[in-house]
């Protein structure tokens, strides 16, 4: 296990030393054959669920289920629905403070954790106290939340259209002055960095970004934006995903944030760089169709 450990250190420190050094002239290249490669590279599901933990990512573990019985079943669960779970710190010190912490000493023992559950065309749905001795009571609302998003995308014209609807929604209701918040914008950035450096380090620099620029545009009443845990791809650091719009980037950067939250605001203007024409531009949940939700086992398959 320390031997590991060692090699993930020396193989972050290399690529340090290597980012000091000058780039050579394919590196732009490089940057494009990578960002060809990311293209359709989103897992397919049809649901995402986020536990939110207070814990600080730089004391997450590699493997989230060592450090959480509620991850682990949770998993199990989501499977039901080709979807998938992520751990989620939240950039909202009020919000972030209510949430349950990892448990390193004893990932077995119970834990409650709030969440937050995403369906296809479909508001995010908040689930305030949530455990492994309830999730089977919650089946039945998820099911039918994931089944709903299912036909209703199935009865559309492709990708185009889902993408189109699920954003002229939002657009249509994402503010009222009597009730302050109706609809928000999740941003989500990996930065999972014991997992694999790169999303660490990129994926932090990001995240950073985002705080910064939302902060200094006043735009909080728009936008919730979290660090997660493991998405896939470490080599398209930093990854973002973009709910409930299910859009994933990849290659993203410090400098590409003003104009890319220009875009998933809708703000005109300069190259877009959200949706299927951006360069960082990974995929959607709604390229790959989903299938009926199994009716047969209506809790765990723990």
């Amino acid at each position: 296990m320390q031997r590991t450990a060692c090699k993930k250190r020396l193989k972050c420190q290399f690529i340090r030393f290597q980012s000091t050094l000058p780039l050579p002239r394919s590196h732009s290249e490089s940057i494009d054959t990578l960002r060809q490669k990311m293209k359709g590279k989103v897992p397919a599901h049809q649901s995402l669920l986020v536990l939110y933990t207070k814990t600080p990512t730089k004391f997450w573990p590699s493997d989230i289920g060592s450090a959480s019985s509620l991850y682990q079943n949770a998993l199990l669960y989501q499977k039901e629905f080709q979807g998938k779970v992520l751990l989620c710190r939240s950039s909202s010190n009020g919000f972030r403070e209510t949430c349950s912490s990892l448990n390193f000493t004893d990932a077995d023992s119970p834990q409650v954790h709030k969440a937050t559950f995403f369906a296809k065309m479909a508001n995010p749905f908040y689930i305030n106290a949530l455990a492994s001795g309830n999730l089977g009571d919650w089946a039945k609302e998820l099911r039918e939340r994931t089944q709903d998003g299912i036909d209703v995308v199935n009865m559309l014209e492709g990708p185009g259209q889902a993408r189109s609807l699920i954003r002229s929604s939002y657009k249509s209701l994402e503010y009222d002055k009597k009730r302050k918040l109706v609809k928000k914008i999740w941003v989500m950035v990996c930065t999972h960095g014991s997992r694999d450096c790169r999303c660490g380090e990129h994926g932090t620099a990001v995240y950073g970004a985002f705080i910064k620029e939302i902060s200094s545009r006043k735009l909080w009443h728009r936008f919730n934006v979290c660090e997660v845990s493991h998405v896939g791809g470490h080599a398209y650091a930093a990854n973002v995903l973009v709910y409930p719009y299910g859009d994933w980037y990849g290659t993203m950067r410090p400098e590409d944030i003003p104009s890319f939250i220009d875009s998933i605001d809708g703000i005109e203007g300069g190259e877009s760089l959200s949706g299927p024409q951006s360069p960082l531009w990974r995929g959607s949940w709604f390229d790959q169709p989903g299938e009926p939700v199994s009716e047969g086992d209506q809790g765990l398959r723990a």
